[in-house]
């Protein structure tokens, strides 16, 4: 029966998730993170949290015209929960993936059965597309605007369309592709 248990799913998907990813822990800042993340002084200044919402994704360069105030509040917490050190946004983005896919296998499981769930769960785990996402620390947008999408999906499946309109809301924060 354990086998069967949800969370032993969830369970499975997490190190699973970690096993995949994990070699990338140990990586440091690179490319995009260097403008949305070191030196941006919304991260580094945990009132950045609330800051985020009224100021552009590229602090540098407001031009770029996006605006990711979930994602931006989410790198500030995650800078005051590991001291600016890369390996925590590192363990938060497999973290988001792995909850990411646990809640595709409870969406196929509502739609089918669970063999079916638990391969789809897998499929997105492991597609590859995925690795930019998790690896990249700015994939965070990608992982949140999904998992919160998912979760309204999830809500809209059980009748809930009230509620579903909050998690929708914050996948359009995380990013604009969650239209």
């Amino acid at each position: 029966k354990i086998f069967e248990s949800k969370f032993f799913i969830f369970c499975v998907l997490i190190v699973l998730a970690f096993m995949l990813f994990g070699n990338g822990v140990n990586g440091d800042f690179v490319f995009d993170d260097h403008s949305v993340i070191i030196g941006h002084p919304l991260v580094e200044n945990f009132s950045g949290i609330f800051k985020a919402f009224i100021h552009p994704y590229h602090y540098d360069r407001p031009q770029s015209g996006l605006y990711r105030p979930l994602t931006s509040a989410s790198y500030t917490l995650n800078w005051h929960l590991f001291s600016g050190q890369s390996y925590g946004f590192d363990l938060i983005n497999i973290l988001l993936h792995a909850i990411a896919s646990f809640f595709v296998f409870i969406v196929v499981l509502n739609l089918g059965d669970r063999l079916t769930a638990l391969i789809s769960s897998l499929i997105f785990l492991f597609l590859p597309i995925h690795v930019e996402a998790v690896t990249s620390i700015v994939g965070r947008g990608e992982l949140l605007m999904f998992l919160f999408f998912i979760l309204a999906f999830y809500l809209v499946q059980k009748g809930h369309y009230k509620a579903a309109s909050l998690p929708f809301l914050l996948s359009l924060l995380s990013k604009e592709t969650g239209i």
